[in-house]
């Protein structure tokens, strides 16, 4: 079963009664169509939920934040499925683009064709991930500003990378942390 419809439908109802949290609970969801975060919406798992692009999906993105400030991944094990998608360095599993104050925490990001976690926008935070096998790059911060912030400052945190190209790459940031 594809269930990109049911978790992008329970997140645009918590954006539309003004943002909140949706709880994903433990499972494996299949997804052929990214999943789009919207502003001040926070997608959790207490533990056990897996978002795994389908089968021949061949996604470019498989978690989006596209235009979604003050939006939150927070514990969700997201799986590129490498072995049954083309192999395109261009995929992103985990993706912030033209965002403020998007956050990746405590997640999994694993198997993916390209980038694990990728951001594009000012504040981007990632804390306490796990990236794993990936062909190109763990944690990617390109950090211009967006929305007329006079700043763009990543904080990359608590991280761990292994089995991929490069580790973090950092760009166009003012300043940035990145420690442990």
């Amino acid at each position: 079963t594809d269930d990109v419809t049911a978790i992008n439908n329970a997140i645009t109802a918590a954006f539309n009664a003004g943002g909140g949290t949706v709880n994903l609970p433990p499972g494996d969801y299949r997804v052929s169509s990214y999943v789009l975060l919207k502003t001040g919406v926070t997608l959790k798992s207490y533990g056990g939920a897996t978002i795994t692009q389908a089968n021949a999906a061949n996604l470019t993105v498989l978690v989006s934040f596209s235009g979604a400030p003050d939006s939150v991944l927070d514990g969700v094990t997201v799986d590129g499925n490498r072995a049954n998608n083309t192999d395109n360095s261009n995929v992103v599993l985990v993706y912030t683009t033209d965002t403020a104050r998007a956050s990746v925490v405590n997640c999994t990001v694993v198997n993916s064709c390209g980038y694990g976690i990728a951001a594009n926008g000012s504040h981007f935070r990632a804390l306490g991930n796990t990236v794993t096998n990936c062909r190109e790059t763990g944690i990617a911060a390109f950090c211009a500003d967006v929305g007329g912030a006079t700043d763009a400052y990543p904080v990359i945190l608590r991280n761990t990378i292994s089995e991929c190209a490069h580790a973090i790459i950092v760009g166009d940031a003012n300043f940035s942390t990145i420690r442990d």
